[in-house]
């Protein structure tokens, strides 16, 4: 179970909170230290990538693979201004992978009319 309770806190320390807690050595992490927003943020659950999306998403740019209790991240930088309005109000925007997923069809039936 993991918990996180930070009141006011810059976003490069909280990540480096969460990295304890979750065992995760982020790479990329300095990227997060030009950040200026503080976080508070509370949460309780058992996932490690549900803690990083949420703590994460709304300010960086990241990639994370995770397992329930693990992770591997790997910020690319902090999002600008207006990405991070639309990140905040919209789905969340990095890449989370919990899984391995099938590669698309490369041409599903019915998309061509000649497909009858």
């Amino acid at each position: 179970m993991f918990e996180i309770d930070i009141q006011a806190m810059p976003l490069g320390q909280a990540a480096s909170l969460l990295a304890k807690a979750t065992r995760t050595p982020p790479e990329g992490i300095g990227a997060l230290r030009g950040a200026t927003r503080l976080i508070t943020l509370r949460w309780q659950g058992s996932s490690a990538g549900a803690a990083w999306q949420l703590l994460l998403s709304p300010h960086a740019n990241y990639v994370s693979q995770c397992a329930l209790r693990t992770c591997s991240v790997q910020v690319v930088g902090l999002l600008t201004a207006a990405n991070a309005g639309v990140a905040a109000a919209g789905p969340a925007s990095p890449v989370t992978r919990t899984g391995t997923a099938a590669p698309p069809s490369l041409d599903p039936p019915g998309l061509f009319p000649s497909d009858g």
